[in-house]
């Protein structure tokens, strides 16, 4: 519980040292970088546990992130909703051993690296600078990249587990597929958006 603080904490520092450091940045820009630092930390801990099993660390991090993070958006919006599910299945995940807890690890970890191109393009569009950034050729890259990772590691990846997983686990799993694959829809409509437009 004590670390759970002192990480919640933590992120309020890393916000505000955001904000200052980056002060001509919006506020969403800023969410998305603490987003994208959330998504680094948790990786490199879940590596880290895979190679040496010992810390658990990304449990911590990614339920003071959520929880931090909660209050940065509307009550019962989609992001908000996240957070709470999220929280929800973290804490499940703990309670696992074994293999069960090596199965969550590596959902977590795919479910994390589907998010990196994703912060990528999110932070190009949030810039100040961004509807400069978007007509260059490289954001086209990006988005295709985006599209095509997220898709990947949040939808079809964790399909392999299913079978390992037990109901409510699967349930669960597919929900979190679901909402990844919906949004890959949205990524893939502004994918023919953007290249419509030449």
């Amino acid at each position: 519980m004590i670390n759970f603080i002192l990480f919640t904490l933590g992120w309020k520092i890393i916000n505000d040292t955001n904000e200052l450091v980056f002060k001509n940045e919006s506020k969403k820009w800023i969410c998305n970088l603490n987003a994208s630092f959330n998504s680094m930390f948790i990786i490199t801990s879940i590596c880290m546990d895979l190679e040496y099993y010992t810390n658990n660390l990304y449990y911590t991090i990614a339920k003071s992130y959520f929880f931090y993070d909660l209050f940065n958006h509307d009550i019962l919006t989609t992001f908000w909703n996240h957070h709470i599910v999220s929280i929800y299945a973290i804490h499940l995940m703990k309670l696992k051993t074994g293999l069960d807890a090596k199965y969550m690890r590596e959902i977590l970890l795919s479910f994390e690296l589907g998010n990196i191109f994703l912060y990528v393009a999110h932070g190009i569009l949030s810039h100040r600078n961004g509807n400069k950034l978007v007509k260059k050729n490289t954001f086209k890259m990006v988005i295709i990249t985006e599209f095509i990772t997220y898709t990947l590691f949040r939808v079809v990846i964790p399909s392999i587990y299913l079978s390992c997983l037990s109901r409510s686990e699967q349930i669960m799993l597919l929900l979190f597929q679901l909402a990844s694959a919906i949004w890959s829809i949205k990524i893939f409509k502004g994918v023919i958006k953007l290249f419509s437009k030449n």
